[in-house]
């Protein structure tokens, strides 16, 4: 009877977009000590991001929702359109609503709030690694108020102005 061989597989590659150089030593050492990440890249700005991910191809995006730098559209969108099957990780401090609801246009694989413990990054970069999403508890719950809240302004029959001061 023949062992099972133990398949290799190549280490998934990332990129690390956050303009706190804490927050991306701690994301790169967290996820190379795992042994199955590669951090091919960081960016500190919107522009360094899209150069990253031109230039590495990576798997996976962890993307900080507020970077400096002026981009024509928002960088989730031009990473998207260098790189279509790019999987996008949010880790963001950011959960008001101003924050995530311009979020529901793009098709996010994660979000993950800065102030979870670093085993929750891990976790939630494994389930997208397998194909899956994984958002946050607090941050599923802000999605789920937001759409709650624009369903009811929209029922009382607000102008498209008052709808966006309320929400």
């Amino acid at each position: 009877m023949e062992t099972p061989r133990k398949v290799d597989r190549r280490p998934v590659a990332v990129v690390v977009a956050d303009d706190h150089p804490l927050v991306r030593v701690g994301v790169r050492e967290s996820l190379e000590a795992q042994g199955d990440f590669v951090v091919v890249g960081e960016a500190r700005t919107a522009e360094e991001t899209l150069e990253a991910v031109r230039d590495f191809r990576p798997e996976l995006l962890i993307l900080d929702l507020e970077m400096p730098g002026r981009l024509p559209r928002p960088p989730l969108q031009m990473c998207r359109e260098i790189q279509p099957d790019l999987k996008v990780l949010v880790l963001s401090a950011h959960r008001a609503p101003e924050y995530l609801a311009p979020l529901r246009s793009f098709h996010l694989n994660g979000f993950v709030l800065k102030d979870e413990a670093p085993d929750s990054l891990i976790q939630a970069v494994r389930v997208i690694c397998e194909g899956q999403t994984w958002i946050s508890g607090e941050v599923r719950q802000a999605f789920a108020d937001l759409a709650e809240s624009e369903r009811l302004v929209s029922r009382v029959g607000l102008t498209a102005r008052e709808r966006r001061c309320l929400c």
